[in-house]
């Protein structure tokens, strides 16, 4: 984040984030520890949607977000989803571990959530 004269005033990622930000009561966040895998937070999620704490579609069954926000890169990569890589095609899964070089890992939604949310 630019801490500097020149800066001030002008927009930045955090600026825009915390744009976004509502009032979130506790019992509607749910921390994503990082020691989880993908297959845990989506059975998490599934509960979730199951029991209908998230509302999910009635044509898909899958979980609806208010809001989804997800990053883009340099070589074209959405939400982790990166150009050419095999879980463009994922098609059972709601989310999924990547590591697209050495580090970091991470978990991601694939394109059917995401889909439900566009």
């Amino acid at each position: 984040m630019c801490l500097t004269a020149k800066c001030i005033g002008k927009p930045t990622a955090i600026t825009f984030i915390y744009s976004l930000l509502v009032p979130i009561l506790p019992g509607d966040a749910y921390a994503i520890n990082n020691a989880l895998s993908a297959d845990d937070y989506e059975t998490c999620l599934k509960l979730l949607a199951h029991t209908g704490v998230v509302d999910k579609s009635s044509l898909s069954g899958f979980p609806k977000f208010d809001r989804m926000l997800i990053g883009t890169g340099p070589v074209g990569h959405v939400a982790s989803l990166f150009p050419r890589h095999p879980l463009l095609k994922e098609n059972q899964e709601w989310v999924a571990s990547v590591s697209p070089k050495p580090r970091p890992e991470r978990i991601t939604f694939t394109l059917i959530p995401c889909d439900q949310f566009f």
